[in-house]
């Protein structure tokens, strides 16, 4: 993946915060949308549709880039899981990736009882080379998906973290698994869309990479309520910083 869809992808994945739990859900169905800058310079929007149904939430995301930015590096990336209402864990997934002329299109059959996940690829690249793979994957211990991920860390009893507290589980993501996980810094008031919030803040710990080559490179601020909302995203990066922040809720 390249630098750019890299820092995207990231702040894309960091929205899914929104959809915890059915307790947390306001509505049955709620949409939120997201600016995403660079600096000061709006690069792209997020829009995360939830719906909650009898024991699964169908979460569904939208990211692309917008303005200028589509003649440059146009992305656009699309993700539809459905999730045990109760466990957090995922039981089908399908991801739509389209950066520039690469495109990859994945569906993944979550399998617990088999500790098995089923995964179909098809992938296109700039060559115009095409290939379609089909392969099962043995489930580790603390298993979930890309938003599935998030849905579990946001189930944690953020309010009675300590500074230097964290949680971590496997991530599985296209063919691989992740450590993944936030560790807790403390309450901090930010200006948002909506006021000033009170928020838990937190740092995002995932590997080391060419994009992301520290530790502590990506923050995210979670509203302090009992909703738990996603307000900003920060993504620190060689020149300036990436910014994910909610914007509307419809």
């Amino acid at each position: 993946m390249s630098s750019q869809g890299s820092v995207f992808c990231i702040l894309i994945f960091l929205t899914i915060y929104i959809a915890e739990a059915q307790s947390l859900l306001k509505a049955d169905r709620e949409e939120f949308v997201y600016e995403i800058r660079y600096g000061w310079i709006k690069i792209g929007e997020a829009q995360l549709m939830h719906q909650r149904r009898e024991t699964t939430v169908s979460l569904d995301v939208l990211a692309y880039t917008t303005g200028i930015i589509n003649w440059i590096a146009r992305l656009k990336d699309s993700v539809h899981t459905e999730i045990d209402g109760k466990t957090f864990k995922p039981r089908y997934s399908f991801m739509n990736r389209s950066e520039g002329k690469y495109q990859r299109k994945q569906k993944d059959q979550f399998d617990f009882e088999k500790d098995t996940v089923y995964i179909s690829v098809f992938e296109t690249k700039a060559e115009k080379h095409e290939r379609t793979i089909s392969e099962s994957y043995h489930l580790r211990d603390s298993t979930f998906d890309m938003l599935s991920s998030y849905m579990y860390l946001r189930s944690q009893p953020w309010e009675v973290f300590n500074q230097g507290d964290s949680v971590m589980l496997n991530m599985f993501y296209e063919d691989e698994y992740y450590p993944f996980g936030v560790e807790y810094v403390g309450l901090e008031d930010i200006d948002t869309e909506f006021g000033t919030k009170t928020c838990h803040k937190a740092y995002i710990l995932f590997p080391i990479s060419g994009t992301f080559p520290e530790k502590y490179m990506v923050k995210v601020w979670v509203s302090a309520d009992e909703r738990k909302l996603p307000l900003r995203v920060e993504a620190k990066m060689k020149f300036g910083k990436a910014i994910c922040e909610l914007i509307e809720i419809l």
